[in-house]
């Protein structure tokens, strides 16, 4: 019943998605014969400047090529490659369905106090909360393989093109009913961490009159751990990211779309250090939904598995994946 429910729902939302995007190809569709300005950059995700309560964070872009950054998601993948008994040839799952659900929810987002004034434009304080599961694409019932739930904290702040991110948060870890029942033989591990973790971020606009050039930075200390695998003390993360001019349309609610790619590094501690390499790029569309982003990508990661307990095999897949961000 539980994976019936998550199936439709998702199912249901592509659909409204895709039903949105053709009434506005429908419409008088005239492409723009004025030439696009270089420097005039579209940003579906301006900071807030007053105080706001309960939204969607926009101080601290989102991770785009992270895998468990929070996000809606709707997308399949196929394994190239794996070390374990579960995945690509070496197991019975190699076409996966993936799913999220979740979001950085600001509390309070606006200015900061006047003592905050020289460091920060803008501030949000709220919640993260997120759910990643991934389904077997090819059984008939779509079983659930495994879900991990994100929950925490989050500081964000924001000054000119520098942006910085805080967040404290527990990630648990649930192998699915089927896997476990009828899957190559697995030992249940109530596998869990705590972590905080900081990010800075650096903008740079209007890069050879193409678009935005992103690069950011982060370490994390996971300062309580469960479970039999070893993530270690510590993670580092980096990357890069590249949001292309936006191509524009003389449509309805004023859709557009433009090129968009990144790079993305994790070190992981209790894997002596070794990369984590994802990638993702296609196009980004504006003007769907107000102040959001979507984006539809190929996305590619070779790594350590995300998928919990799993996280002792190396990983690699190759899929595309919708990506929405309130």
């Amino acid at each position: 019943m539980r994976v019936t429910a998550v199936i439709f729902l998702t199912a249901f939302l592509g659909l409204c998605f895709v039903q949105n995007v053709s009434a506005q190809l429908e419409a008088d569709l005239v492409v723009s014969d004025q030439p696009i300005d270089p420097g005039i950059e579209y940003e579906p995700r301006k900071p807030y400047d007053e105080v706001r309560w309960f939204v969607p964070s926009r101080a601290f872009d989102p991770i785009q090529a992270d895998p468990r950054w929070p996000r809606f998601e709707f997308g399949t993948a196929y394994v190239l490659e794996s070390e374990g008994e579960f995945f690509g040839e070496g197991g019975p799952y190699d076409n996966l369905w993936l799913v999220a659900f979740g979001e950085n929810i600001a509390f309070y987002a606006g200015p900061p106090p006047e003592s905050m004034s020289n460091l920060f434009d803008t501030i949000e304080i709220g919640a993260v909360a997120a759910l990643f599961a991934t389904f077997d694409l090819l059984e008939e019932s779509v079983p659930l393989l495994n879900a991990d739930y994100n929950g925490g904290i989050f500081f964000a702040g924001r000054k000119g093109p520098w942006s910085t991110f805080i967040r404290l948060f527990h990630e648990s870890s649930h192998l699915g009913d089927e896997l476990l029942l009828f899957g190559p033989e697995i030992d249940r591990d109530d596998q869990t961490f705590d972590s905080i973790e900081a990010f800075i971020s650096r903008d740079f606009r209007n890069v050879a009159d193409m678009g935005t050039i992103r690069i950011y930075g982060g370490a994390g200390w996971l300062f309580r751990t469960f479970g039999t695998p070893d993530y270690g003390d510590f993670v580092f993360q980096y990357g890069a990211e590249f949001d292309g001019t936006r191509m524009r349309y003389n449509l309805p609610g004023g859709l557009g779309v433009r090129p968009t790619a990144a790079i993305d590094m994790q070190h992981l501690d209790g894997r002596g250090y070794n990369f984590d390499f994802s990638v993702s790029a296609g196009a980004r569309f504006d003007g769907l939904r107000r102040g959001g982003q979507t984006d539809l990508e190929i996305i590619y990661y070779n790594g350590r598995n995300q998928n919990g307990q799993l996280f002792v095999d190396d990983i690699e897949y190759l899929g595309v994946s919708l990506r929405l961000y309130l």
